[in-house]
């Protein structure tokens, strides 16, 4: 399937991409830390929006008080985006991410035939899990994806309190943010520390600052060129300064 079928269908995080976006620049430049925003970030930002994915809870399924209790205020916020959109997880204690949703749209388009029973909401909630299915995916090529859904188990449930959620959203917003950076002729400065190793890069499609820097001015014409996003796998491929001939010349930093 195209990646597009999965980024096109509406989400609620659809309607707060300006403040995505306000949140993603205020956070870029010299000294400062990129900030992913988060769903908490969002409903702070966004007067109302807590309420809606409350609306969104409800809606789907969600329950507030059962016969074990009550749910937490944030895991309706965060079941309620599950139910209705594509979000990252981001697990605290093991560093590594993946993708989840409960959302019906989302399940009907990668699998029509997936079954997933809303009436374990109330009784994994009210222990501050979270119901849903991961989302496994796979770029076969620029645009084209494999995706497969897969159940969670009690080794890989999502324990609210050990995760961070991001909504796709924000990963599409800061891809298109560094697009349009790129396609201005934009010098950028990337850092990047992963098992511990930081890796330091630029990256423009400025062919002269390409040609500069590279063994080959034919080579640095091309890359200059390629832009490859990837937002379903948090990455995007683009050119880096200092590339030989001899490789891709792009880097694919973790969006």
């Amino acid at each position: 399937m195209r990646s597009e079928e999965l980024l096109s269908i509406g989400t609620p995080f659809s309607l707060v991409r300006q403040e995505i976006a306000q949140l993603l620049t205020s956070s870029i430049g010299l000294k400062k830390d990129l900030a992913i925003p988060t769903i908490n970030m969002l409903v702070n930002a966004k007067q109302g929006f807590g309420q809606f994915l409350l609306d969104e809870f409800k809606s789907h399924g969600g329950v507030d008080e059962g016969k074990y209790g009550k749910v937490e205020y944030q895991i309706k916020l965060w079941q309620g985006a599950l139910l209705s959109s594509l979000v990252v997880g981001y697990h605290k204690p093991s560093g590594k991410w993946a993708l989840y949703t409960a959302s019906e749209k989302f399940i009907s388009a990668i699998n029509p035939s997936q079954e997933f029973s809303i009436d374990k909401i109330y009784d994994k909630n009210v222990e501050g899990i979270l119901h849903a299915l991961r989302v496994d995916i796979e770029y076969t090529s620029k645009d084209e994806v494999t995706a497969k859904l897969t159940r969670l188990t009690v080794k890989t449930n999502i324990v609210a309190n050990e995760y961070i959620l991001v909504p796709m959203e924000s990963f599409v917003v800061l891809t298109e943010i560094i697009k349009n950076s790129l396609a201005k002729g934009d010098l950028l400065f990337t850092t990047q520390t992963l098992g511990g190793i930081r890796k330091d890069r630029f990256v423009t499609r400025n062919a002269l600052v390409l040609e500069k820097y590279a063994d080959s001015k034919a080579f640095a014409q091309k890359v200059s060129n390629e832009v490859y996003p990837q937002p379903l796998s948090l990455k995007l491929y683009c050119p880096v300064v200092g590339a030989t001939s001899n490789t891709t010349g792009l880097t694919a930093p973790s969006t």
